[in-house]
């Protein structure tokens, strides 16, 4: 999978975050969030309200962005 530029910018800071934190859940807000975090492409209207696996097998809930 091809990252867009910003997920390639700002993949190991996200990484390093979720590292340090360690949760339990992650909600991804919008589609670059949930491509990010799952690897999966789909559109954001198909995948919101779902839950896939993330980074270390968190999950993930998929929804919209706020703007």
């Amino acid at each position: 999978m091809e990252h867009t530029p910003e997920i390639a910018a700002c993949k190991w800071w996200l990484e390093s975050e979720i590292a340090e934190v360690q949760p339990r859940r992650i909600v991804a807000r919008g589609a670059t969030a949930a491509q990010s975090l799952t690897g999966n492409e789909r559109a954001i209207g198909i995948s919101r309200g779902t839950a896939e696996d993330g980074p270390g097998d968190v999950p993930v809930l998929i929804t919209w962005h706020p703007s």
